[in-house]
């Protein structure tokens, strides 16, 4: 009792509880306008908090020795009898009613600026930063430093990002972080926003806890101090510190990129939805600063992003790959560059293998990014025996980037390829889901009812494309024509082909999804089914001769009448030219893209003589398209069917036949086996009779059944 009476008499008592409440009010209060008012230097929150720790005891000291009182400061009149004991233990109670403080203040210093997170980092969403600017039109700016920073993490750290489609739908601040965790997984929330301070840029960013809406992290950064360049990266480096992350360096931040290059990049990135748009501010970009490795990297990719959309041709690519040759000399490490290129050798030159190697080097390097994911499960999924390694990397693609519907196209198209078909329709049923005007997703539903020649819903599944389109897009009509001609009789498929060949408003050698070009089907009918073969040609020559399949076109219109004259020599001499004297000397490697022609190869080995050649490539590529058409033969058995024929193997081709029965031979086998064209080799068993009947009438069927879907406007053909 007598310290008690000691420590009131001195008011120490008032003092400390003076103290607690003065030190958590200021707390309180600074730590809401540090969020919202970024005028405050960075450290400020963090000094504050551990002033108030080390005063306490200075502030009980003083209460201790001196009484403040209307006769002005003076010492404190000590009680009587107060000893040693007394002393010790009044010191032992300043010193835990110190803890007590530090105890109560210290989580602000935790949840403060450059506080390093001890947990397990997971997966952020970055979320488009606010503009409270007051000016609209700088609303680029949060939306494009975003997915800067977005897509430095992805590639600068071992961090999981949430890929760019997926966060379309959450705001900035304020977002609801429940929904951020439960529909994309993301344990952590980058959310920010920019004002003008004096005339100067600041942007304030907050790391959140989605489970608690705790704050991790905080900081303030201003442009005005560096500009943009050196901003974006600095941001980069404070979380990857606050989260204890090790930052990949990049060559082009050390090049000098002004800040009016950099407002392009970032107008362009808030335009990604508009691929238009944004190609025009990426040639800004590059315009203001030559040296920008990013701006090249990501106008590369853009190209395949409007390919993909419909809005270039497919000749597009060739613009790509110069931006890709710059970015590659500016930043040798750009990842985006990295990406592009794999999306050049997968897709326009054809060469899975090498795209696969790329990929995988850019996954070294970036292992959670998105775009490396998608592009590496796409490469690996045209290599036969990797559909399972294809899925891995789709699926941890979908992962981060949950709500992009591309990402269960891409599963869907992985799962049919290895002959999981209500599985690959689940995720096609889902990408619509998401967006029901995902027409992509229609292409492939169309291709898989196209290819189980079920054509008329083929067409009714393009019609409903078409739709969501407004007016049909190149790519739906020469899909249309591709399918229709499959069941029409000659005469009405070409007049068809014409119809869709003066509606096409792009270049002809576009050949989009699955889908033949459609001069090309035209002049292979009519070669198919017509003795005028310098007509035939005459149908390729309307093509650009500069385009890619201007050369194929050719050769396929000659090789068929050659077939059909029964002139194999002259097929085998075609074949050299096309694809050149040295064309046996090392076997191609195999892809589920190539493996159709390597069987045709096969076949015209054989019929011209060269029987050991036809054998030993047989024999190579035969494993391949056996796992390519796989148990349900979905697609191709008609290849695998006349591959074996041509070994020799005849008992398994019609054991293939009668297991799968003639739905799974497609449509288009009915002319080549009506001329014994195709699988000569069987044409005298009475199932091969059978076969081209049963083919015939399915045309009928089709046929009918397109005409009265036409009738009732389920189908709208040009």
């Amino acid at each position: 009792m007598r310290v008690f009476e000691e420590l009131k008499q001195r008011k120490v008592l008032q003092t400390t509880a003076l103290y607690f409440a003065v030190a958590w009010g200021v707390t309180e209060v600074l730590s809401f306008l540090v969020e919202r008012i970024p005028v405050f230097p960075a450290w400020t929150e963090t000094a504050i908090a551990i002033l108030f720790v080390l005063g306490f005891p200075v502030a009980v000291f003083l209460a201790w020795m001196f009484d403040v009182g209307k006769d002005g400061v003076r010492r404190a009149d000590p009680a009587s009898g107060i000893g040693k004991g007394v002393i010790v233990i009044s010191m032992a109670g300043i010193l835990t009613l110190t803890g007590v403080l530090s105890y109560l203040l210290i989580p602000r210093i935790e949840a403060g600026r450059g506080a390093i997170f001890e947990g397990e980092p997971g997966t952020v969403a970055v979320l488009p930063f606010e503009n409270l600017t007051g000016d609209p039109s700088l609303g680029y700016l949060g939306v494009g430093l975003a997915e800067d920073i977005r897509q430095r993490l992805a590639s600068q750290t071992d961090l999981k990002v949430v890929g760019r489609v997926s966060l379309a739908g959450f705001a900035g601040a304020g977002a609801d972080l429940a929904s951020v965790r439960n529909l994309l997984d993301a344990g952590l929330a980058l959310e920010g926003n920019l004002q003008s301070i004096a005339g100067q840029m600041q942007v304030s960013l907050a790391l959140l806890d989605t489970a608690t809406g705790g704050h991790i992290w905080t900081n303030t950064f201003s442009a005005g101090q560096t500009g943009w360049g050196p901003l974006r990266q600095r941001i980069v480096e404070s979380i990857a510190e606050a989260l204890s992350l090790t930052v990949a360096a990049r060559s082009e931040d050390h090049a000098s990129i002004s800040d009016e290059a950099l407002q392009a990049y970032l107008r362009a990135l808030s335009h990604l939805k508009q691929p238009g748009v944004a190609d025009g501010f990426f040639d800004e970009a590059i315009r203001l600063a030559p040296e920008f490795a990013d701006a090249y990297a990501r106008k590369a990719l853009l190209r395949f992003d409007m390919i993909w959309l419909g809005l270039q041709s497919h000749v597009a690519w060739e613009q790509a790959e110069p931006l890709i040759t710059r970015a590659k000399a500016i930043d040798p490490e750009n990842i985006m560059a990295d990406i592009a290129l794999g999306h050049l050798q997968w897709w326009a030159l054809g060469d899975s293998f090498t795209a696969a190697e790329t990929f995988r080097r850019a996954e070294q390097r970036s292992p959670n990014d998105p775009y490396v994911l998608a592009g590496l499960g796409t490469a690996l999924r045209y290599i036969p025996f990797r559909e399972e390694e294809a899925l891995t990397y789709h699926r941890r693609y979908l992962a981060l980037d949950p709500l992009n519907p591309d990402a269960h196209l891409r599963i869907a198209k992985t799962l049919a390829f290895a002959h999981r078909m209500d599985e690959a329709m689940t995720h096609l049923d889902r990408a619509l889901e998401i967006d029901p005007e995902f027409t992509r997703s229609l292409d492939y539903i169309a291709n898989v009812e196209g290819h189980d020649g079920h054509v008329a819903d083929a067409l009714t599944t393009l019609t409903r494309k078409g739709q969501i389109e407004g007016t049909p897009s190149d790519e739906t009509i020469s899909c249309m024509g591709d399918y229709a001609a499959n069941a029409l009789p000659p005469e009405k498929a070409i007049a068809f082909l014409d119809r869709v060949i003066a509606r096409k408003t792009g270049p002809m050698d576009d050949i989009l999804s699955w889908c033949w070009e459609p001069n090309l089907l035209r002049a292979m009918i009519f070669a198919m089914t017509a003795d005028q073969p310098e007509k035939a040609l005459g149908m390729t020559s309307e093509m650009d001769p500069k385009a890619r399949y201007f050369d194929l076109a050719q050769y396929v219109v000659k090789d068929i009448f050659a077939a059909r004259q029964g002139d194999h020599q002259k097929r085998y001499d075609l074949l050299v030219e096309m694809m050149g004297p040295d064309m046996l000397e090392q076997y191609p490697p195999v892809t589920l893209e190539n493996w159709g022609e390597l069987a045709h190869m096969v076949r015209i080995l054989q019929q011209s003589g060269h029987s050991e050649d036809a054998y030993a490539l047989g024999e190579y590529v035969l494993p391949y398209v056996r796992q390519a058409v796989g148990p349900t033969a979905h697609f191709g058995l008609s290849y695998l069917v006349d591959l074996l024929a041509v070994l020799g193997k005849h008992d398994e081709a019609i054991a293939l036949i009668e297991h799968h029965g003639f739905g799974r031979i497609h449509l288009d086998t009915y002319h080549a086996a009506q001329q014994g064209l195709w699988a000569p080799e069987l044409k005298d068993e009475p199932i091969y009779a059978q076969l081209v009947n049963t083919l015939a009438a399915r045309r009928a069927a089709e046929t009918a059944e397109i005409e009265r879907r036409v009738a009732s406007g389920e189908i709208i053909l040009p």
